[in-house]
């Protein structure tokens, strides 16, 4: 989870996220700094690497993450 300080509308960080990504869908978690979320079962030599991104949305939990979510997309 990401603090968003500057109230930047979702929608709007949504599709700078998309702008980002491989086909607007697919991401390599390092790249955005954020933990690889590889299941126990996973093989580097069949499975991608890389990962899917769903959506943004807000929560009332506190930020996981030091940068805000604005600072991960640029």
């Amino acid at each position: 989870m990401f603090a968003n300080p500057d109230n930047i509308p979702l929608a709007e960080i949504e599709v700078r996220i998309k702008s980002k990504l491989i086909d607007g869908t697919y991401f390599y978690a390092n790249v955005f700094g954020v933990p690889n979320l590889l299941l126990g079962t996973f093989d580097y030599d069949l499975d991608p690497t890389w990962h899917e991104f769903e959506s943004v949305a807000e929560t009332c939990e506190s930020a996981v993450f030091s940068l805000s979510l604005w600072e991960v997309v640029e």
